[in-house]
């Protein structure tokens, strides 16, 4: 509230004696920093420029403008001192509110009906979400985002499904959560999260699509900044969560996800811009052995057979394995080779493991990108190219990336699934401030099939992307 006093003497005294006491390219300067930082508002300073001008035509000049000046900060003051707010309500400066809108237009090739069947459609994915700073230390926040279906992966909508005839699009809650973010020696740079956020992890697109918002409880933590000997600077990460897949009523065998991650992130050769990444994460799927996953799965996971199940016949098509997981994560990233600059550039890695499964178990990813990872002016650009191997157990199908397919030991191509190999590649380029181009090639094809013909899946999708 003390700053807002000040903010309230500085544009008086810019708008009674700009011509003197600031230059007036450097008073307006100062207005617009006040105005961006939600100090005072656009409305206000109008405001107080009539109250000058009619005191001024008082007067007959600007002896008298002081007086404008003198009443509104004895009004702020009194205020203050009754505890009431400003004329700049306090939970405006409380919220952050950010979103985006994509339009992509994406052509499938497969489809389990050969090479020569094909699908275009247009798809529009928008999210909206508002975050309160609480006190010092809570953060509560909430977003909403398209999707027809409660599918967790897949926020798209494809324009002119569902009723058709310009219908309108539902919108549904993918987050909504408490974050406490601790003032406390040897909790600086602790997160605790609670309800439904993003994902709290380091991570590729092997195992979790990005659009996925995990429920439960979360928990990570970023060291400073330390020196082991004669090591390069480094921190310490450890991130890790307790998350529901289902609630089951009066039962004490609810399927859940326990996580725990630790790595760190050393600049192993400053003058470079060099970094290197090392993380290793444990998931534990409990309880989904001898179930089926209820919905939003690929079909892609081994599922027992008369000769699994054995005299339990009821287990017969329920899945064959749990999935014990270790990953484990690599990232190099680069500015610089001797004094030449180059756009930002990496490599970075992934391999993941079920210790649960007997075959199919292993997964892993390899990637290279060139450019800037967070497209918002105007020719920025960004480009990369993965290769990826999903062994048909090596994950539960309910997480992979949904726009790379994995197929059934039919051969039937689903969305986001396992045993799958192939690539994926792209470019992103900035079109305006804050909206950018995306291209996106997904060539996959299966592991292993009982289908003669192993069909290849793939996809090519167009994005125009806003941010705001």
């Amino acid at each position: 509230m003390f700053k807002q006093l000040v903010a309230v003497l500085m544009v008086f005294g810019m708008l009674c004696f700009g011509s003197s006491a600031f230059a007036s390219d450097d008073s307006e300067l100062i207005l617009k920093i006040l105005i961006k930082k939600g100090i005072i508002t656009q409305d206000e300073v109008s405001q107080m420029r009539q109250e000058i001008a009619v005191e001024k035509a008082k007067t007959g000049g600007a002896a008298e403008a002081p007086k404008a000046l003198e009443d509104r900060v004895s009004a702020v003051e009194k205020d203050l001192v009754k505890g009431k707010p400003s004329s700049i309500p306090e939970w405006t400066q409380k919220l952050n509110v950010k979103g985006d809108v994509r339009f992509r237009t994406q052509t499938d090739w497969g489809k389990g009906l050969g090479p020569a069947h094909s699908e275009v459609r247009e798809r529009v994915r928008a999210r909206i979400g508002v975050e309160a700073k609480v006190n010092d230390q809570i953060y509560g926040g909430v977003r909403v985002a398209t999707g027809g279906s409660a599918d967790p992966r897949s926020p798209n909508i494809t324009l002119g499904n569902g009723n058709g005839d310009f219908s309108k699009t539902a919108v549904m809650f993918d987050q909504y959560y408490i974050r406490y973010e601790p003032h406390y020696q040897y909790l600086e740079g602790a997160k605790f999260w609670l309800g439904k956020f993003p994902i709290p992890f380091d991570y590729t697109e092997l195992f979790w699509d990005p659009d996925l918002n995990p429920e439960g409880i979360g928990v990570q933590y970023l060291s400073p900044s330390f020196r082991l000997g004669g090591l390069p600077e480094t921190k310490f990460y450890s991130n890790d969560g307790m998350f529901w897949l289902q609630e089951i009523q009066r039962a004490d065998t609810d399927p859940m996800l326990w996580a725990a991650q630790a790595g760190i992130i050393s600049q192993i050769y400053p003058d470079w811009g060099t970094s290197l990444n090392i993380g290793a994460a444990y998931y534990d799927v409990t309880r989904e052995k001898n179930r089926n996953w209820t919905q939003n799965s690929a079909g892609t996971n081994s599922l027992q057979t008369a000769g699994d199940a054995g005299d339990n016949r009821a287990y017969i098509g329920t899945l064959r394995y749990d999935y014990n997981m270790l990953d484990l994560l690599v990232r190099l990233d680069n500015k610089k080779i001797f004094d030449i600059a180059l756009p930002q550039h990496g490599l970075y890695g992934d391999l993941l493991y079920n210790a649960d499964a007997d075959s199919g178990n292993t997964g892993y990813l390899l990637g290279i990108y060139l450019g800037e990872k967070k497209i918002k002016e105007f020719g920025q650009w960004y480009t990369w190219f993965e290769w990826r191997y999903l062994g048909r157990d090596c994950a539960p199908d309910i997480m992979p990336d949904s726009d790379f397919f994995g197929f059934s030991t039919a051969g039937v191509p689903g969305s986001g699934g396992t045993n799958a190999e192939g690539f994926t590649t792209g470019l992103q380029f900035g079109l305006f401030k804050d909206t950018y181009l995306g291209l996106k090639w997904i060539w996959s094809e299966p592991v292993k099939s009982t289908n003669s013909t192993n069909e290849w899946y793939q996809i090519f999708q167009a994005d125009v992307n806003v941010k705001f």
